[in-house]
């Protein structure tokens, strides 16, 4: 349930969280964080996703992820994928850059949200606040803006560059 609006971002804050998922700020932040700015970037540049409608995996994301045993298309919306990678491999980069070679190289504009744990992923959209949360990275592209970023949850790897507070 929605309670309020961020301060940073202007998303929808959830009422189980202190943390805006789609920025990273406080409830109670004020200010233009660079995490704020890829956020508001990254939701003009791949549209909001309306609450009542849900789509499979698509054709292609199915075909693209075929024979990848280190990761997993779970569902797919527009040029948003939903991707599980293997718990063991959560930390290995090569393995998301695997994925986004696979899912996004004939693309201009992609984004796809990372998990490690199955049960607790998004198979659609929107997400809730816990599977947010649960993401273990984040990769947004936009080939005519120059956007080409892998961002990761603290808790998978630390870096003052590549470090989403989630």
């Amino acid at each position: 349930m929605v309670t309020s609006i961020c301060k940073e971002c202007g998303q929808p804050l959830g009422t189980s969280t202190d943390l805006c998922l789609h920025c990273g700020a406080k409830k109670s932040a004020r200010g233009s964080g660079s995490r704020c700015l890829i956020a508001v970037i990254a939701l003009m540049i791949f549209g909001y996703v309306p609450l009542h409608s849900r789509s499979a995996v698509s054709s292609e994301s199915t075909k693209a992820e075929a024979g990848h045993s280190d990761w997993t298309v779970i569902g797919s919306r527009g040029k948003t994928k939903l991707v599980v990678v293997s718990k063991a491999k959560e930390d290995v980069e090569s393995v998301y850059r695997e994925a986004i070679a696979a899912l996004c190289a004939s693309e201009t504009n992609c984004f796809i949200s990372f998990w490690s744990d199955r049960a607790q992923a998004a198979s659609s959209l929107p997400m809730s606040d816990a599977q947010g949360r649960a993401m273990t990275a984040i990769y947004s592209k936009n080939t005519t803006k120059g956007l080409d970023q892998l961002l990761w949850n603290c808790r998978v790897k630390k870096g003052p560059q590549h470090c989403l507070n989630l």
